[in-house]
């Protein structure tokens, strides 16, 4: 019965000892399995760090154009006539030497852009036109020229949208709107030009 009993546990050792390389093999595939997983999460915190990195410097910029936005906005308001010349000087500008907008100018320039269109349907057309200048800061596209020369049309601000238009014009010659809004603006013009003074 001893010897029985020392077999048997002579036979688990053996199996114990075979089981070894068995248990070896699944540690070293364990290892290196959470050694690739513990790489992958040091990767993605130092991608997070360089994001936030990225995103600080990104917001600090936004804070800077935000600011200068107000003001050129606060300038705007208080000098429509004048506004659209300085409108199409930045987007002529900003044309000429195009730069990448962060993805924040983006995000900033549709929210505006939304806000200008609702303005310009409620017809607030100063604000709208003060709004797509603003726009123009961030996302200088050929479009708010056409958008500011039909809000300087709409408060009867004819030589402003004409000089705009006319800018829109150079830079878009098929639309049919900028065409017509501007011959609209020159007419207009031309036969108040013609009419004596009373």
């Amino acid at each position: 019965m001893a010897a029985s009993a020392g077999y048997e546990a002579c036979m688990t050792t053996d199996e114990f000892t075979r089981s070894l390389p068995d248990d070896a093999k699944k540690l070293k595939a364990l290892l290196v399995s959470l050694q690739a997983t513990r790489a992958s999460e040091a990767d993605r915190l130092r991608r997070a760090v360089q994001d936030r990195q990225d995103l600080t410097l990104e917001l600090s910029t936004y804070r800077d154009k935000l600011a200068y936005a107000k003001k050129q906005i606060g300038i705007l308001e208080g000098a429509h006539e004048t506004g659209g010349q300085a409108a199409v000087e930045m987007i002529t500008r900003a044309l000429a030497s195009p730069g990448k907008p962060s993805l924040i100018e983006k995000a900033l320039a549709s929210l505006l852009l939304r806000y200008a269109r609702r303005a310009a349907r409620s017809e607030q057309h100063a604000q709208a036109q003060a709004l797509y200048e603003a726009i123009a800061l961030f996302k200088p596209r050929p479009f708010l020229l056409k958008q500011i020369g039909t809000m300087l049309y709409h408060q009867q601000y004819y030589q402003s949208a004409a000089d705009v238009l006319a800018q829109a014009q150079k830079l878009m010659p098929d639309d049919k709107d900028v065409t017509f809004l501007l011959q609209a603006s020159e007419s207009i013009l031309a036969e108040a030009k013609g009419r004596p003074r009373t």
